[in-house]
């Protein structure tokens, strides 16, 4: 839409260079010519080298950026500014609002997911190598990776992209290890590895179960924090192996593990990470044998 502005052929209003324009409304140069290129303000060249803006062009500039701050595009910006009425404003406002309310609760969530990081990196400092019997998370898990090669379908990895694209950090490196590797010495156990996400989180993200999604119910398990580099891939579960068997507990399922922090990617790689190996209290045989 061609923009027609009577007050330009008068010439009655002061003006002002681009530099003295962006710097009253806290803008660089490149950021007035944004506004003019979007056409929103034109400016006139004085003597075919300065461009000058009148009193209206900033007037304009001013509303263009109330628009972009509510939360528009330039081009939204473009047709509330030239071709709508207060009710088309009201209602593209109304759609703002919904926007940044999404936009707020996706921030507090993230915000709490940072707060959580911060408490598990604490932890970990604190805390390495113990065990105690807790309870696993709900979690929703996707694997990838098996014996350190991709082994994932053409529309698994379109969920896995997805995962990568908009759930970290909610989404963190987790692997799990078959009940039956867990008895395996590290340099032979297998580990399947993939994506993880909280149960909590994953309500809030739509995430459900399906053919490459699993979810992972709370269960009583044995946690611990563990730490391994690139000396040992897989971690030594030795330590929580005996803590179970100490307890007379048994192994009832996979052990999973959910990331916290990588440090020394150059060097040694060090990663640490929750595990929970699922345990349930042995059964005993009970013998009939008259004595």
């Amino acid at each position: 839409m061609g923009i027609s502005r009577r007050y330009k052929t008068k010439r009655e209003y002061p003006t002002k260079q681009t530099g003295s324009v962006a710097k009253l409304m806290g803008l660089s140069d490149e950021g007035v010519r944004v506004y003019e290129q979007s056409g929103l303000i034109y400016p006139e060249k004085k003597n075919g080298k300065f461009r000058t803006f009148d009193i209206m062009d900033m007037v304009m500039l001013l509303y263009a950026r109330v628009y972009r701050k509510c939360g528009f595009s330039m081009k939204e910006v473009k047709r509330l500014a030239n071709d709508c009425e207060l009710s088309d404003v009201s209602k593209a406002y109304e759609e703002s609002i919904v926007r940044l309310k999404e936009n707020i609760e996706w921030e507090q969530k993230r915000l709490q997911r940072v707060e959580e990081l911060l408490g598990e990196i604490e932890m970990a400092r604190m805390e390495e190598s113990q065990y105690r019997l807790d309870i696993m998370p709900g979690m929703y898990r996707i694997e990838f990776l098996r014996k350190q090669k991709l082994d994932i379908s053409l529309d698994g990895q379109e969920i896995i992209e997805k995962w990568m694209r908009e759930y970290v950090p909610f989404a963190m490196l987790s692997t799990r290890y078959a009940k039956e590797e867990l008895f395996v010495s590290r340099e032979k156990r297998e580990a399947i590895s993939g994506l993880g996400i909280g149960e909590e989180y994953a309500s809030f993200l739509g995430v459900e179960e399906s053919k490459y999604i699993k979810y992972y119910s709370p269960h009583k398990a044995v946690h611990t924090i563990l730490h391994a580099d690139n000396e040992e891939l897989n971690p030594d579960l030795s330590g929580c192996l005996n803590y179970i068997d100490s307890q007379n507990w048994e192994i009832s399922g996979d052990a999973i593990s959910f990331g916290i922090a990588n440090l020394h990617f150059g060097e040694k790689f060090d990663r640490y990470f929750h595990i929970w190996i699922p345990v349930e209290e042995k059964r005993h045989k009970i013998d009939f044998t008259m004595g």
